[in-house]
């Protein structure tokens, strides 16, 4: 059978659509967020950038690094000032940059879906991001959940890369090493888990080096593999470690800054179980607290946070094993299929 030029065109299509798709629905998925934050692009300032981030980036502009030697500088993450400092702490500016990030996440969540799924995954996976009724508005704001959500996808469209593509090099895992290392620096919600995988790994390696003296290829393809994952732990993992070492040295605070305390008390206190309190309709500031114990009128100094922290563990210690079980179950079902908050205002 010839092929008429009508079969030819049709075939040449075909094949045209998918390279077409690639490109098409990420760029709509792009501009539909940037519509959605240009409606938002003059809503006033976030109480919390206002009060906090702001004033944080404005303070290391006018001290430079010496900033990071001030007892002020623990109160928050780093990347929640420096972000804000790198566009001068102007809050039109730091809108425009997330929006950049929205086009980064967009990139990354396309392209892991790709990796892992394939087209159907990838074109579900958009739609789920660009369609959420919470995470777009949190782009048009100061707060850290863009660049927090910029270097976790980040990290996670390199670890793709480093399991499923068989020619993957070092630079994917430098890739990963940086997202990890801004997920750490904006919102350390890793700062646990990062560290137990890299144990793990290590502990692994060294296992295999003592019982196997020749591993086979298909093996060397393995350690490969989980190499690269150590190694990008290890580096996102560096600055971090430097950060905390810093706080415990010169602050008697190990960790990468205040507020993990209130974490914790939200996410174990019955009422509020991880959500701020007004996103579950409480009129109710768990600041309040941490003040009162403090006796400061700070509520992310060291003493405030520590107050709350231990207000979080004896939450946990007064629960019975079945209390725990389903409070715990119920978590995880918010954080894994539905959490009832209303987003940013």
């Amino acid at each position: 059978m010839t092929s008429t030029p009508a079969n030819s065109a049709r075939k040449g299509l075909r094949g045209y659509l998918p390279s077409l798709v690639q490109w098409l629905l990420p760029a709509i998925a792009t501009l539909i967020g940037w519509h959605t934050f240009s409606k938002r692009f003059g809503y006033p300032v976030h109480t919390d950038a206002e009060l906090t981030y702001l004033p944080a980036a404005r303070a290391f502009l006018e001290q430079g690094w010496a900033y990071l030697l001030n007892p002020e500088s623990y109160r928050v993450v780093p990347l929640a000032y420096l972000w804000p400092a790198l566009w001068d702490a102007d809050p039109s500016s730091i809108r425009i940059a997330n929006a950049c990030l929205w086009l980064a996440c967009v990139f990354f969540i396309w392209n892991t879906s790709l990796i892992l799924g394939g087209l159907r995954a990838a074109v579900l996976a958009l739609a789920l991001w660009t369609f959420h009724p919470e995470i777009p508005l949190y782009f048009s704001t100061e707060l850290t959940e863009p660049i927090f959500l910029a270097g976790l996808f980040g990290w996670i469209f390199a670890l793709a890369k480093i399991t499923m593509d068989q020619k993957a090099r070092f630079s994917t895992a430098l890739l990963a090493g940086l997202g990890l290392c801004i997920t750490l620096l904006s919102r350390p919600v890793l700062q646990l888990i990062a560290p137990l995988g890299l144990v793990v790994l290590l502990g692994y390696f060294i296992h295999q080096k003592i019982t196997e003296a020749s591993p086979t290829l298909p093996r060397q393809a393995v350690y490969r593999k989980l190499s690269f994952l150590t190694w990008s732990l290890a580096l996102g993992l560096l600055v971090p470690g430097l950060l905390i070492l810093k706080n415990g040295l010169l602050f008697g605070l190990w960790g990468l800054g205040t507020g993990s305390g209130a974490g914790l008390y939200l996410g174990t206190h019955p009422l509020f179980q991880g959500a701020e309190p007004a996103f579950l309709g409480f009129d109710y500031d768990i600041n309040i607290l941490a003040v009162l114990k403090s006796n400061e009128g700070d509520h992310l100094s060291l003493i405030a946070d520590r107050a709350s922290r231990s207000a979080a563990i004896w939450q946990i210690q007064s629960m019975s094993a079945s209390e725990s079980f389903f409070y715990f179950a119920r978590k995880i079902s918010w954080w894994l299929f539905h959490h009832p908050s209303t987003g940013p205002v």
